[in-house]
């Protein structure tokens, strides 16, 4: 379905918005992520390997991940959702993105 994805190049701030339509109409559903982008800093290397030099890419950390079901066989649903809080290991090399 359609994805939206408004970014906020003041804060740095992006949020991700989807919604998913069943091939046979049998449910609907949404997506949202929430987090932030920034110029990578020096010379890095991300999880996959990837080098960076004099901010050529950017980091995203991910706040926030929001599943919802809002509709499954023609029944509106109100409630039904998981929200994912992602924690990276501070050791841990910066997630290819």
């Amino acid at each position: 379905g359609p994805t939206s994805q408004p970014v906020d190049l003041a804060t740095g701030r992006f949020e991700n918005q989807g919604n998913v339509l069943h091939a046979l109409g049998v449910a609907k559903a949404a997506t949202t992520v929430v987090g932030d982008v920034r110029p990578t800093l020096g010379r890095t290397t991300n999880a996959a390997g990837t080098v960076s030099d004099d901010g050529n890419r950017i980091d995203v950390d991910f706040r926030r991940i929001t599943f919802e079901l809002s509709e499954a066989f023609g029944v509106g649903l109100k409630g039904v959702r998981k929200i994912v809080v992602p924690r990276q290991l501070a050791e841990a090399a910066q997630p290819a993105n």
